[in-house]
């Protein structure tokens, strides 16, 4: 008995480094606004509005090639992980490369972050999901929870260390660096994992999490709530896409901290990043207590708040912590939310299909949103263009309320 227990903590904690360790390294994906003031400056001069495409088309290409790849775990799990490591070294390398040539610098980086490292990150998301639900393990949800942390981590930690990777080398040989490291640990991830391990165990003692089926794609389609909650996904993932691809740039235009200040403008992903973390437990059990359409409707409102008075007043670094933070929060909530109420919606029949379609709007909204975002601001670095970006923003949020109000399961 005292045998199999160690033999099961053993593999709790195996699957929890390396469980995590896979999402820290996709995490990078979200610290985009760090690279952007370098992309303005000499000798590249890329303009704001343009800088902000390869973390857009990244996050589309993530979120289509999610949507396309399911079928690809259950085939083979180690080489989906090394295709997909192999996408991201070569996303960053390529970027690298293109910093020796400004002019195509541009191109290069969204052919290297915006589609390979896109791709790549699509094909490596769900691995932890899937080697955690393959294990013997007693306690997957614990697990499985514990290490979707280490995507928010990332973006706190990773902040600093690539400014200051930038600041001591230069932007090339951050990306290369970046490329290497992450194509390195990955593969040995791959190809050290123990992938053949079945289990009967679901993912989660939660009947309604633990079918993972066939959908009938007819229904879905002919349903309007489908199409309500999908709107919805793509407009609040997408303004929070926004806000985290312009995190840096709101520090340093509106509250000013540039020059000697700039690492607290730099600190302020980290902080975006400390509430998509930490806060994703409290939005869970506030659906517990008030269900997942009225928790929903509490973060658009959160982000309404934020885009409406507080981003507006940021013009101190207190107030601009407390709105990326509570901002960063609402972001992470939408991956607690979004599951859950598909599965009020479809219960254990559609839940798998359902939500493997309904991923498309975080590529979709990710994508189409921060640029709309950018336009508004037309390179302008002013506080009243600024707030005329944040209103319009907020236009799309009451759209999505009154579409969240409308979305009505027959068991909710």
């Amino acid at each position: 008995m005292r045998r199999n227990f160690d033999v099961l903590e053993s593999q709790t904690i195996k699957y929890l480094v390396y469980g995590f360790f896979i999402y820290f390294i996709l995490g990078t994906i979200l610290v985009w606004s760090i690279f952007r003031p370098w992309l303005h400056r000499r000798p590249y001069f890329i303009e704001p509005n343009l800088s902000v495409l390869p973390f857009s088309i990244s996050l589309l290409t993530f979120g289509l090639t999610m949507a396309f790849t399911g079928y690809l775990y259950a085939k083979n799990l180690r080489t989906t992980t090394l295709i997909g490591s192999l996408f991201i070294g070569l996303g960053y390398m390529t970027c690298s490369v293109g910093m020796f040539f400004p002019s195509l610098a541009l191109y290069m980086i969204i052919i290297g972050f915006g589609i390979l490292v896109g791709i790549g990150t699509g094909f490596l998301y769900n691995v932890p999901v899937v080697m955690i639900g393959q294990s013997s393990l007693n306690n997957k949800g614990t697990v499985l929870g514990s290490v979707l942390m280490g995507f928010g981590v990332s973006a706190l930690i990773m902040s600093p260390v690539i400014d200051i990777f930038i600041r001591s080398f230069n932007i090339s040989s951050t990306f290369l660096i970046l490329g290497v490291t992450y194509m390195s640990a990955l593969f040995y991830l791959g190809l050290t994992l123990n992938f053949s391990i079945k289990s009967s165990k679901p993912l989660s003692s939660n009947k309604m999490f633990q079918h993972i089926g066939y959908a009938n794609f007819s229904k879905i389609l002919k349903d309007k709530n489908f199409y309500f909650l999908w709107t919805v996904y793509a407009i609040g993932v997408g303004i929070g896409q926004a806000i985290i691809g312009y995190a840096k740039l709101i520090a340093i235009d509106i509250t000013g901290l540039k020059d000697s200040l700039d690492y607290m403008a730099t600190f302020a992903v980290s902080v975006l990043a400390i509430g998509n973390t930490i806060l994703r437990p409290f939005y869970g059990k506030l659906i517990d207590l008030i269900g997942p359409k009225w928790t929903l409707t509490v973060t658009l409102i959160i982000q309404m708040f934020c885009l409406i008075v507080l981003l507006p007043n940021a013009n101190n670094p207190t107030t601009l912590y407390l709105s990326l933070f509570l901002f960063g929060s609402t972001y992470g909530a939408y991956f607690v939310i979004m599951p859950i109420f598909t599965s009020y919606i479809y219960k254990t029949e559609f839940l798998g299909q359902a939500y493997g379609v309904l991923f498309t709007a975080y590529g979709i909204g990710g994508f189409t949103i921060p640029i709309f975002f950018s336009r508004i601001l037309n390179n302008r670095n002013t506080l009243d263009a600024y707030i005329e970006s944040f209103y319009s923003l907020t236009i799309f949020i009451i759209i999505a309320l009154i579409l969240t109000l409308h979305v009505k399961p027959k068991n909710m």
